[in-house]
């Protein structure tokens, strides 16, 4: 079943921010490197061991990144743990990032309103960016927050920066602040077209229309 809509939530951000992700671990390494003194070792104290994965080759702890475009905010991630595969195709954000879009276009904007960009916060388990294929997974009771709080809930959610697409394999929910509910057993969003296609036992949900609560 393909439902055109218009939802609330985006994800699209510029392609170029992943590049930009590199570079700052780029630049964290380096001053990691300059800055780090002869280690001291003491005969009383047992040497520090920081067991690493075999396919990880750099490691950092409490790391905020935040990407620009033309001097435009447009993401800022935040987690205890970041990691980077041998080969750098692979950054592993670990132990419940969370992040924020900045910039988005409202899909949805209200008749007669100036156009105005919204933001959206989300949180998950994990995630992970592929800079091979341009794409961003979000894993593990990944939810979405916008500015009209509308709530966004599912376990896998799919950036694919090149496709401008956003798909999520899983069940998924949205909670839209005027009371409506839609789920289904899948979604795939174009952030060009500005629109969704649900599949899989679609269910919407809205709130019956009354003189107190207009439609």
């Amino acid at each position: 079943m393909t439902t055109p809509l218009k939802p609330r939530l985006n994800l699209n951000t510029p392609r170029r921010w992943p590049v930009v992700l590199v570079m700052v671990l780029i630049v964290v390494v380096g001053v990691w490197h300059l800055r780090r003194q002869p280690d001291v070792k003491s005969p009383i104290l047992p040497a520090a061991v920081v067991k690493m994965e075999p396919h990880i080759e750099l490691q950092f702890q409490d790391v905020t990144m935040q990407g620009r475009d033309k001097g435009t905010v447009r993401w800022r991630i935040t987690a205890k743990q970041v990691s980077a595969s041998q080969n750098q195709q692979y950054i592993y954000f670990e132990k419940d990032p969370q992040g924020s879009f900045y910039n988005l276009k409202d899909w949805n904007p209200k008749d007669g309103a100036p156009p105005k960009n919204k933001s959206v916060d989300w949180k998950a388990t994990k995630a992970e960016y592929d800079s091979l294929m341009d794409q961003m997974t979000i894993t593990g009771s990944a939810s979405f927050t916008t500015e009209d709080q509308d709530h966004l809930l599912t376990e896998q959610v799919i950036y694919r920066a090149r496709q401008h697409q956003v798909y999520i394999p899983n069940p998924v929910e949205l909670r839209t602040h005027d009371k409506m509910t839609l789920k289904a057993h899948e979604a795939t969003a174009d952030t060009q077209m500005e629109q969704i296609e649900l599949a899989g036992n679609v269910e919407l949900i809205s709130p019956l229309k009354s003189k107190d609560n207009p439609l």
